[in-house]
């Protein structure tokens, strides 16, 4: 495969604060003080179940009220014999069908008046019974969240106590540092996934002179999730509630640490060890990986020591731009870098307002190339108004669109089709996650798929003995009208399937079949072949998807992993024009 296939690397040159952080969909609970200007009524119902009131809205948010009251009637056991802790008798969860529709509350403002500040990622406000929660397009993504904020009430009530008078007290008195928590919480809720794995070691290698207590302080839910790990790896899971026990009564992490039923060691050295422990692992591991050869490099990002966000990252087909997108302080810049010579940036778009307490955009603004690479295109919203801005360069012109509001509720993914006057979204409408068809011009939205299963990260495949969608979904069999089982809820593991747009039959081509671990960004590769990143091993590598006839002579996939690299592939494209594959490095 690598033989006509010339790969391209776009890699980020870290500077100072090692690795940006993206902001993910996360859960919040309700801090007033503030308010956002509302662009809709929200009719508020409600599920009874024995320990929650799931309040919901629309006939759409009625199925996803449903989920939510299982999933978290579900969890109540699970999380309570991992934390030791009892969950309220009556709690309440508040939810909202998209991000866009949480974003009218008054969630995540800052309250001055309040001892607890911003909320932030799956916090819990002291005298607070509400956790809010919105769907993000893809229903174990939202049973995340769930989980997080069940997971932070326990300890909560573990940590200050039942009543108001006790938390008023013990948060007083009580002074853990924030990654005791906010790690211990990430640990319970994920375990050391491949994001936080690949995470920790980019922040080892670009900053191998700090210690855990430095990098505690500036990301306090990963350091801590890696101390966590350590000492469930090093001592035992009974050991981490342990410790997690001292620390609570002791109210000193020294006292705690140095306890023999414990760690029996200095917080320093506790510190020292952990470090340690993670870069004798990542030595090992780096004897039998492979390291990215950077000569082969298109072009390198700094990234900025300012907090600043660089996001989707895309090479033109033609490998002489690179478009991305950067976010600070709840405002964003689209930019445009050419790969040769000076490398010369231009600014092509710029929006939002400067908030220090704003939250990134999961998925706004939005960037794709066509396949020729004569047109990019920009979705991005003003207010509530939908915007899609279309460069083209063939003709001279930007070309503006409002997208009317009906059309839906939230893109998800966007991708040139063959005819670069249409596009493939995956967007949510009515609490459903959905691939369309889009007509630019007229705005004109077709099915293509229809149903309660999830179908997101759209890409066309085009040139090759095969034409139609590349995308991921959790459905459950490679068929368009999959049906939902009795009492089945739609939250199984993303996998890799393809619907043709030629013969537009309901049989999909089903190109992986994980239970475990996470794939992502699926790409055509090559005239005759796919590939997807899997972090089946702890870091994002490459796999191709090679085809084979089954018994019954019809394509069957199967796939071959073709990097072992160090460090995670945070990003891929393949660009017809070029024959080239682009991935960003860090």
């Amino acid at each position: 495969m690598k033989t006509h296939i010339a790969a391209l690397l776009v890699l980020f040159v870290c500077v100072a604060t090692g690795i940006p952080l993206k902001v993910g969909a996360q859960s919040y609970v309700e801090v007033f003080g503030q308010n956002r200007l509302q662009y809709r009524k929200f009719d508020w119902k409600y599920f009874d179940t024995k320990h929650f009131r799931v309040y919901h809205y629309d006939r759409a948010g009625r199925q996803l009220g449903r989920y939510v009251a299982e999933e978290a009637e579900n969890d109540i056991p699970v999380i309570e014999k991992k934390l030791g802790g009892e969950f309220p008798k009556r709690f309440n969860i508040i939810l909202y069908n998209s991000y866009d529709e949480y974003r009218q509350s008054n969630i995540g403002l800052k309250d001055e008046s309040s001892a607890t500040g911003n909320t932030r990622a799956g916090t819990l406000n002291l005298v607070g019974d509400k956790l809010v929660v919105y769907f993000t397009g893809q229903h174990t993504d939202l049973r995340h969240q769930i989980r997080a904020g069940m997971a932070r009430v326990v300890m909560e009530r573990m940590i200050f106590g039942e009543s108001f008078k006790k938390m008023v007290k013990n948060a007083l008195l009580l002074n853990l540092p924030q990654w005791v928590t906010d790690g211990y919480i990430s640990y319970l809720v994920d375990g050391w996934d491949a994001k936080s794995n690949s995470e920790w070691k980019s922040l080892l290698d670009a900053r191998p002179d700090a210690g855990f207590y430095e990098l505690a302080e500036q990301y306090p839910e990963l350091a801590g999730k890696a101390f966590w790990k350590f000492v469930s790896h090093q001592y035992s899971n009974n050991t981490v509630k342990s410790l997690l026990y001292s620390m609570q009564q002791k109210t000193s992490l020294n006292k705690a640490m140095k306890e023999k039923s414990n760690l029996d060691m200095k917080v320093t050295k506790a510190y020292d060890s952990c470090i340690g422990f993670y870069k004798k692992i990542y030595e090992q591991d780096a004897k039998k990986q492979e390291i990215p050869d950077s000569t082969k490099g298109l072009i390198s990002l700094k990234v900025p020591k300012d907090n600043t966000v660089i996001r989707d990252i895309r090479v033109s087909p033609r490998g002489s731009d690179v478009c991305y997108v950067a976010w600070k302080d709840g405002k964003y810049t689209v930019y445009t870098q050419k790969t040769a010579n000076e490398q010369d940036v231009a600014t092509i778009l710029e929006g939002g307002q400067k908030d220090l307490t704003e939250q990134t955009d999961p998925n706004y603004p939005m960037i794709a190339w066509s396949i020729s690479g004569y047109k990019l295109a920009i979705l991005y919203r003003t207010g509530f108004r939908m915007n899609l801005r279309i460069y083209n360069s063939l003709k001279g012109r930007i070309e503006n669109y409002v997208i009317p509001k009906n059309r839906f509720d939230r893109v998800l993914g966007m991708a040139f089709m063959e005819d670069d006057d249409k596009l493939v979204f995956s967007a949510i409408k009515k609490s459903q996650t959905d691939l369309y068809q889009f007509t630019i011009k007229g705005s004109k939205m077709t099915n293509i798929t229809d149903d309660a299963w999830d179908d997101v990260a759209p890409v066309f495949i085009a040139g090759g003995s095969r034409t139609g969608i590349l995308f991921l979904s959790n459905r459950p069999k490679p068929g368009m009208d999959v049906p939902l089982g009795v009492n089945e809820l739609p939250a199984g593991p993303m996998n890799v399937f393809f619907y043709n747009t030629k013969t537009k039959s309901t049989e999909l081509m089903q190109c992986t079949d994980y239970k475990t671990g996470h794939v992502t960004q699926p790409i055509q590769y090559g005239f005759d072949n796919f590939a997807y990143l899997y972090d089946g091993n702890g870091i994002n590598n490459k796999y191709v998807v090679l085809f084979a006839r089954d018994k019954h002579n019809k394509d069957s996939a199967y796939s071959v992993p073709i990097t072992n690299y160090n460090t995670s592939i945070l990003g891929q494209q393949y660009n017809l024009a070029s024959g080239d594959v682009a991935d960003v490095i860090q």
